[in-house]
Formats: structure tokens, C-alpha cells, sequence
């Protein structure tokens, strides 16, 4: 039942147009924290563009939104790298509970964002792998 579910074409859009507005609610969520929240901007802006490539059906502008999902990919892996063990580690006495939830809201959100477009990024895959077969 999965095998021709990942087969239809429609059903796989609709799955990433879904997890489409997840990666959009988890960074303008995210965006709302104190610090580090820039590449929750980023990565909205590249959130945004995939909704203009889905609803125009462009295969240029697919290409285009698979060169920054990959790069999204890199730059939150890097952002891990740099900031997620500041980040758990800070500070109550240095810091106010509410700036501290602001941030860990933000670290949050871009666990979840990068979770979600790591698995849209196979759905993506897979969308090119089905486009690709109906023009052949």
C-alpha cells in the first residue's frame, strides 16, 4: 500500500505542500526567540519559495528550490554545529526563564524544521524521480 502510495505523483505533492506549511509554522515559531533565529528566517524565505514553485508547476523553479533545500540542509547542519550546545547549556543565573524558553523555543523549532525538510527532501526526490518518468 506505501509502495503505490510513493507512486502517485498527486498524493506526494499534496504530502509536501503539507510539510510545506509544517517547515513555514516551525520557523516563523522559531523566529520569535531572542538569539540565534536567522536561519529560521532563511530558511521561511526558502519555505516560501517552494509554494511558489509548487503552484506554478515551474520545473525550473523545482531545480532552483532542490539547490536551497540542499543548502538549508547544510546551513542548519551547521547551525547545530555552532550554536546547539550554547544553546542547551545556558544559563538561569544569568539569564531570565523567559529569555531562556525563547531561545531553547528557537533551538526547538529548528530541530523540528530541519526534521521536516529532511523528509521532504526524499519526498522532493521522489516527486523528481515520477516527473522525470512521465516525460520520458
Amino acid at each position: 500500500r506505501i509502495h503505490t502510495w510513493l507512486r502517485d505523483y498527486v498524493r506526494l505533492q499534496s504530502l509536501v505542500v503539507i510539510l510545506t506549511y509544517a517547515q513555514i509554522g516551525c520557523a516563523l515559531i522559531g523566529s520569535l526567540g531572542a538569539l540565534y533565529n536567522g536561519v529560521l528566517l532563511v530558511n521561511l524565505a526558502i519555505a516560501l519559495f517552494a509554494l511558489v514553485a509548487i503552484e506554478n508547476n515551474s520545473q525550473s523553479l523545482g531545480r532552483a528550490y532542490a539547490v536551497l533545500l540542499f543548502c538549508a540542509i547544510l546551513l542548519d547542519i551547521s547551525w547545530f554545529i555552532l550554536f546547539a550546545k550554547e544553546i542547551w547549556n545556558i544559563s538561569s543565573g544569568m539569564y531570565q526563564s523567559l529569555y531562556i524558553f525563547s531561545v531553547k523555543l528557537t533551538m526547538a523549532m529548528e530541530i523540528a524544521g530541519f526534521v521536516v525538510r529532511l523528509s521532504s527532501s526524499l519526498l522532493w526526490f521522489q516527486i523528481y524521480r515520477l516527473g522525470a518518468s512521465v516525460v520520458d
